[in-house]
């Protein structure tokens, strides 16, 4: 069975103006949670349904979604519709649309169309009100209590953490067909009961910053790129464009983090069930994932980190 979207003209009208146009809220939020997109509509509902239930259990509304769409094929009507479907306020979501011509790059097959997340990233960072931000995959599918989360950091529970992390595990499964609701929520339930059992996410990559250099703290938490941060702490500091396509610009973004924070680098990882996350198996498509651009990036990457351990500690990092 697909996902049933409302299709009747006046709340599709609703929700494109509604998601195009929200309502001021009353106050600002306190937490923004960025997901870029392209074409992966059904993952991006599940998503928020996940967002969306995990604040009501927790008692959470003062939070902002921004999605930031870059080129789907559909319209910005459907995918407001269909947003519109899974959340009980769609004023706290916004979707920005990528008016930009698309990204492009070069490969030995000549010039292609390519998904640019660090310019998603960045746009949702810009378009934001929220003094707590949280990056998030579209793939994601968030604990019961994971909201709980962003609230914690905004209160000062961590101290002076520079990020909070969270586990991550694979489904290899895919949701898409699933239809939000009550029995959705008790098989997403049944999941994170068993959340022990499916594979584990890499955490710090397998530590690329510290192998990087080979002369690093090996108890630094870098976790992974779907993590929240206070907004002073990220200061003016933004994902590189230079990554094309998919691989190692998240890295490169945690790198950034870190090597900004310097010795004072401080990051937890939360890793019970409740508090973590899913994360769908990807879908490699064409304008994605390239493997010469993957490895064009990875080159990006070390030429940035691998430098002799006392360059680093000149930049206050080690």
């Amino acid at each position: 069975m697909g996902l049933q979207v409302p299709c009747a003209l006046p709340q599709l009208l609703k929700s494109f103006l509604l998601l195009t146009n929200p309502p001021q809220p009353r106050t600002p939020p306190i937490h923004s949670i960025i997901i870029p997109h392209r074409n992966r509509l059904k993952r991006l509902v599940f998503c928020i349904w996940s967002i969306e239930r995990s604040a009501r259990i927790c008692g959470i509304t003062n939070y902002e979604i921004i999605v930031s769409d870059q080129h789907s094929d559909m319209g910005i009507a459907s995918i407001s519709a269909a947003l519109n479907y899974v959340v009980a306020d769609a004023s706290r979501i916004r979707v920005l649309r990528d008016t930009d011509p698309r990204p492009v790059a070069e490969t030995p097959k000549g010039t292609i169309e390519v998904f640019s997340k660090p310019k998603a990233l960045n746009r949702g960072i810009e378009a934001s009100h929220g003094d707590v931000l949280s990056f998030l995959d579209v793939d994601a599918i968030v604990g019961p209590q994971w909201m709980e989360g962003g609230d914690h950091l905004s209160k000062g529970w961590w101290g002076d953490t520079t990020r909070l992390c969270y586990r991550v595990r694979y489904l290899d499964m895919d949701m898409g067909d699933w239809v939000p609701g009550v029995r959705t929520g008790k098989a997403v339930d049944e999941l994170f009961e068993r959340y022990g059992e499916y594979p584990r996410a890499h955490e710090g990559y397998a530590s690329p910053e510290i192998n990087a250099t080979g002369c690093g703290d090996p108890d630094l938490t870098f976790g992974n790129s779907q993590f929240t941060i206070r907004r002073k702490t990220l200061g003016s500091l933004r994902c590189d464009e230079r990554f094309k396509a998919s691989g190692y610009e998240d890295l490169t973004f945690i790198a950034d983090i870190w090597q900004r924070a310097g010795r004072d680098y401080k990051g937890i990882i939360r890793t019970k069930a409740e508090h973590a996350m899913f994360h769908i198996r990807n879908l490699r498509e064409p304008d994605w994932y390239n493997a010469h651009l993957s490895d064009v990036n990875r080159k990006l990457y070390t030429e940035k980190l691998d430098r002799p351990c006392r360059e680093l500690e000149d930049l206050n990092v080690l």
